[in-house]
C-alpha cells in the first residue's frame, strides 16, 4: 500500500489512486458479502 503513496507524491493525480482503491475495497467487499451469503 505504501507504493500508493509513492506514486501520488510524484506527481500522479490523486483521483486515479483514490479510484483505484476504491474499486479495489468495493470488490473486496462484494466478495465478502457473496461469501456470508452462501
Amino acid at each position: 500500500m505504501s507504493n500508493w503513496s509513492c506514486v501520488s507524491i510524484s506527481g500522479f493525480s490523486g483521483t486515479l489512486d483514490a479510484a483505484a482503491v476504491l474499486a479495489v475495497f468495493i470488490q473486496a467487499m462484494t466478495r465478502y458479502e457473496r461469501v456470508l451469503s452462501r
